[in-house]
């Protein structure tokens, strides 16, 4: 049964995955409490809830918000905090698919069509709730994300221009001390912009 396979293969399982985000960036998803870990679990638990009743066929969509649906959420947020892209958080959760389906088939474990069916349903639940999270938090910090950008690049011109200021060789009446006091005055604008806000 595929939910005995996916407990006793656990840390394989999450390790496989932590490789495969590894491979693409740094390994913020497969160790997020909230991500692959999460979601094994719950799998675990949806697979052994749904096989007891195999009467239950085709079950009405999956209602939100689900165990699986709010980890996934979390998951999502966190990735975002991170400044993963939305490709990222989907790829999560395809690393989980192909990870069970190349360790079964490499320990010769056959997955059941219902099983596999609950596996596809748990995953399109778990990507749709975190990337509905991730976007939601991208628009809802969308412009503090804009505006912190925005911050960063001007403090790093600043910090440039007076480095050069700096060196002696250059005065404060030319190009590189007029952008300084430009730069200046735009991060001022910004702060006192978001201040009010």
């Amino acid at each position: 049964m595929l939910d005995e396979f996916i407990s006793s293969n656990r840390r394989e399982l999450i390790a496989r995955c932590r490789h495969k985000v590894q491979r693409r960036s740094s390994p913020v998803g497969a160790s997020d409490a909230n991500g692959v870990p999460l979601f094994l679990q719950q799998l675990v638990d949806t697979l052994g809830k749904e096989q007891s009743a195999p009467d239950v066929l085709d079950p009405a969509p999956t209602p939100a918000p689900t165990t699986i649906g709010r980890g996934a959420a979390l998951h999502g947020a966190t990735l975002l905090r991170n400044g993963y892209t939305i490709d990222q958080v989907v790829h999560d959760y395809g690393d989980v698919c192909q990870a069970v389906t190349q360790l079964a088939s490499e320990q010769r474990v056959s997955v059941t069509v219902d099983e596999f069916r609950i596996l596809n349903r748990c995953l399109d639940n778990a990507i749709a709730d975190a990337v509905t999270a991730f976007a939601e938090g991208n628009e809802l910090h969308g412009g503090d994300v804009a505006v912190m950008n925005e911050q960063r690049r001007l403090v790093s011109v600043a910090v440039t221009a007076y480095a050069a200021l700096q060196t002696g060789k250059l005065g404060l009446g030319g190009s590189t001390g007029t952008i300084l006091a430009a730069t200046l005055s735009r991060l001022a604008e910004l702060l006192g912009a978001h201040a009010e806000t």
